[in-house]
């Protein structure tokens, strides 16, 4: 009995080392996939990022900033690169470490995005997530004075009197930053002084 259970255990700890190794082989290209993603993501590369994908790439790996792929894409504003990723099943709604998504980020830079936050309204995307200060898309938005993003997500069903913990709102940052149309926009929303 004795004999066969160190026969035994002389195979399976071979075998185990090498599944081991293997999986770690694994999991170090899947990084490296992942790391090339962001790059792709990040530069608006569409042809390299679709290959990466096929390649075994997860979609919603998050970067070092922590940040998935889609989020580098639409906060730089690559409308190609944010339809492949969501085609390919990315998380619309993931949040980075600062409780942002996607769609924050795309009403944060100030490039014209109008298209892909439809884009990620269309998918899902949820207008009232906050971020852990506080921030929604909409705040955000207001607080850039980017007109159509505001129209967009008004229509979406932003909700136009949330404060933020500040007791700030919507309106209050068009008005503090003189973002006359979209002030007038949040009114005729019904947005409340």
């Amino acid at each position: 009995m004795k004999t066969t259970i160190r026969t035994f255990l002389l195979i399976l700890i071979p075998l185990l080392l090498f599944v081991c190794q293997s999986v770690n082989a694994q999991t170090e290209e899947v990084l490296k996939l992942n790391k090339a993603l962001m790059r792709a993501a990040f530069d608006g590369d569409s042809i390299e990022a679709e290959e990466l994908l096929q390649a075994g790439a997860d979609v919603d790996a998050k970067s070092g900033s922590d940040r998935t792929a889609l989020m580098l894409a639409a906060m730089r504003g690559h409308t190609e690169v944010v339809q492949l990723f969501l085609d390919a099943g990315a998380d619309v709604d993931a949040k980075s470490d600062a409780g942002r998504t996607a769609l924050m980020l795309a009403a944060w830079y100030l490039r014209d995005t109008t298209q892909i936050v439809q884009l990620l309204l269309d998918a899902g995307a949820d207008v009232e997530t906050k971020s852990i200060t506080g921030e929604t898309a909409l705040t955000i938005a207001a607080w850039n004075g980017t007109t159509q993003i505001v129209r967009l997500l008004l229509d979406a069903g932003a909700d136009v009197d949330y404060e933020k913990p500040n007791g700030e709102t919507a309106l209050m940052l068009a008005i503090g930053r003189n973002h006359k149309e979209v002030e007038s926009l949040l009114r005729n929303a019904g947005a409340k002084e």
